[in-house]
């Protein structure tokens, strides 16, 4: 088994202890850069992120964030780690991800697109999910992204999607300046 099937393996079955241990031979924390190949995908064609949220493991979240693993690379359904944490309702590993994308500074994670290029913005103004998306807001998601599930469907973004959805509220909120 292939170093990337055993850490895979250690993610689905939940081993905090294993993860932790296996990164800690594996590479050297904190560097800014790997020497594993962060982004290489499981035979699920997963990444290690996903894998973890997918298996609502907080603590297996944290170590990964720890060692700078990619949040933002997506699943091969689409869906990137922000995604399937609001999706599966895992609000602890929302939160953390959201805390993770404001302190790196890194906006791409929470702008990620879906297969259907919507962002995780864009999902909770369709659901009507006010504290969502004011979370996302504060954390400087990008209200005006657009997406369109299918090429003959209109571009949307989370203004419109909250309108269509008959979330006005919501479209306040999100009413481009």
């Amino acid at each position: 088994m292939d170093d990337v099937a055993k850490l895979g393996c250690l993610i689905q079955e939940g081993d905090v202890d294993g993860v932790a241990k296996f990164l800690e031979i594996s590479q050297p924390p904190n560097r800014g850069f790997q020497h594993y190949d962060f982004a290489e995908r499981t035979r699920e064609y997963d990444t290690f992120a996903t894998l973890a949220v997918k298996a609502k493991s907080l603590p297996i979240v944290d170590i990964l964030m720890e060692y700078d693993y990619d949040f933002v690379e997506s699943d091969v359904g689409d869906n990137s780690p922000l995604h399937l944490a609001y999706c599966q309702g895992s609000t602890e590993i929302f939160d953390r991800i959201l805390q993770y994308a404001v302190k790196t500074g890194n906006s791409n994670i929470i702008d990620a697109t879906n297969y259907s290029k919507a962002t995780v913005l864009i999902l909770a103004a369709r659901r009507g999910d006010r504290q969502t998306v004011s979370s996302l807001l504060a954390a400087g998601a990008t209200a005006s992204f657009t997406c369109n599930a299918h090429w003959s469907d209109p571009a949307e973004t989370a203004h419109d999607a909250a309108v269509r959805c008959g979330h006005g509220e919501l479209a306040a909120l999100l009413r481009p300046a």
